[in-house]
């Protein structure tokens, strides 16, 4: 983890990609390109809708998709 001058922990700029990687259940290239994808949305769409695009990314990425990441998510 990434720490300040101060010794406190910096946040990660995309927790659910940063959750994913420390866990193990998403790989470096998709965090990658997930990152890469919200990077260049930011400043064309609300901050609420990068994070729910987030989670949906890495929820697909990690197979992991429930109904609130996945629109068309079916038991």
């Amino acid at each position: 983890m990434e720490r300040t001058p101060l010794g406190l922990p910096v946040p990660a700029r995309y927790p659910v990609i940063a959750d994913g990687l420390e866990s193990g259940d998403l790989g470096m290239e998709s965090a990658e390109i997930i990152a890469a994808t919200l990077t260049a949305l930011h400043g064309k769409a609300l901050q609420d809708d990068l994070d729910h695009v987030e989670r949906a990314l890495v929820a697909t990425a990690t197979r992991a998709n429930t109904p609130s990441t996945d629109p068309f998510w079916r038991t």
